[in-house]
C-alpha cells in the first residue's frame, strides 16, 4: 500500500503548491514530486517479492502433501507386511491392503488437488489486488493529468480572452 501513500503524498504537493498571480499555474517543489515518484519505484519491488513468497508457500504445500502421501502408502507397506505374515488373514490381508493403498492414493491426490487450488487461490487474489492497484495508480495519473490539462486550457483561453479584450479596446482608441 505504499504506491497509494506515494500518490496521495503527490497529491497533497500538488494542493498545497504556491500559484503563481493571476493565473491557475502552480510552482512545484521538482525534488519532492521526484522524491515521490522514486518511492512508488521502491514499493513495486516490495509488492512484487509478496508475490513470489505466496509462490514459494504454494510449493512447501505441495512438499507437504507428497510428504503426506508417501507416509500413507508407507504405512499401507508395513500393514501389507503385517498382514502377510499373519497366515490366517492372507486373503483379507491382501483386499485390505489394496483399498488402504486406494484410500492412500485417493488422499493424496486430494492432498494435491486442494494444495493447488489453494495456490491458485491465493495467486488469484494476489493477481487481482494487483491489477486493482494498478488501475488506481492509472486512474489517479489520468485524474491528476485531466485536470493539469484542464488547467492548461483554461488559461489559454483566459489569455486569448485578454488578448481579443485588448485588441478590442485598441480598435476603439483608433
Amino acid at each position: 500500500m505504499e504506491v497509494f501513500d506515494s500518490l496521495n503524498y503527490m497529491n497533497e504537493i500538488l494542493k498545497n503548491s504556491k500559484k503563481i498571480p493571476m493565473s491557475e499555474m502552480i510552482i512545484v517543489n521538482k525534488y519532492e514530486l521526484l522524491d515521490a515518484l522514486e518511492m512508488i519505484k521502491k514499493s513495486l519491488p516490495k509488492e512484487l517479492e509478496e508475490a513470489k513468497k505466496v509462490m514459494e508457500n504454494k510449493n512447501s504445500i505441495l512438499i507437504e502433501a507428497n510428504k503426506e502421501a508417501e507416509t500413507l502408502v508407507k504405512e499401507a507397506e508395513q500393514y501389507v507386511s503385517y498382514q502377510v505374515n499373519s497366515h490366517e488373514v492372507t486373503k483379507l490381508a491382501e483386499s485390505g491392503a489394496e483399498e488402504l493403498m486406494n484410500r492412500a492414493s485417493i488422499n493424496a491426490r486430494e492432498l494435491r488437488i486442494g494444495a493447488r487450488e489453494y495456490s491458485c487461490n491465493l495467486l488469484l487474489e494476489l493477481q487481482t489486488q494487483l491489477e486493482m492497484s494498478q488501475e488506481k495508480l492509472i486512474q489517479n495519473l489520468e485524474n491528476e493529468y485531466n485536470i493539469f490539462l484542464k488547467t492548461i486550457q483554461q488559461e489559454y483561453r483566459e489569455r486569448i480572452g485578454s488578448i481579443k479584450g485588448n485588441m478590442e479596446e485598441l480598435k476603439k482608441l483608433k
